[in-house]
């Protein structure tokens, strides 16, 4: 089984386009947004794996803490079946302090855009905060950490926010 076989069409490593197309036009919008959403496979495979490994880490580990809790063991006792005590009242407690680790991933994936734009030659903020500092451009550096202070705070506020959605007890005030 070689490579074909099982992807039929090549991945590009690099760009957002496929430049002889993007150069001489596409012949259909389509086709443009074909040509994109392929440019696109590795980097948001890449994206979602780094994060994705620690996240489900997380997840499992609070599941883990809940489940050992006096009240799953009174759910199971009442006989409600497994998948209710688990996904009803073990989950629905574990998401508590996982909305607070989704909130500071907001940040947190602007900022691996970083490198990634760097490596796959994505235009996007990373790639500006790359250029700004190799050419010692302090006030884009400057301008793009606010950018990133300012994902920070609004992910805390998203965070608090769903704290509500999540846990009922909690009242947006």
């Amino acid at each position: 089984i070689g490579m074909k076989d099982i992807l039929p069409i090549p991945l590009p490593i690099s760009g957002m386009h496929d430049a002889a197309k993007h150069a001489f036009g596409y012949e259909s919008k389509w086709e443009e947004i074909k040509d994109v959403l392929i440019h696109m496979i590795l980097p948001v495979i890449v994206l979602t794996m780094t994060s994705l490994a620690s996240i489900i880490r997380y997840v499992r580990n609070a599941v883990i803490d809940v489940i050992n809790q006096d009240y799953i063991r009174t759910a199971r006792s009442k006989g409600l079946r497994e998948s209710v005590v688990i996904y009803k009242h073990a989950f629905r407690n574990a998401l508590i302090p996982i909305v607070t680790l989704m909130g500071m991933y907001i940040p947190t994936l602007f900022a691996g855009a970083i490198l990634l734009e760097t490596v796959f030659n994505w235009p996007g903020i990373g790639n500006v905060l790359y250029e700004s500092i190799r050419d010692r451009d302090y006030s884009m550096v400057m301008a793009v950490n606010v950018f990133y202070a300012l994902l920070t705070v609004l992910g805390n506020l998203l965070a608090d926010v769903s704290y509500a959605l999540v846990d009922p007890r909690v009242k947006v005030e």
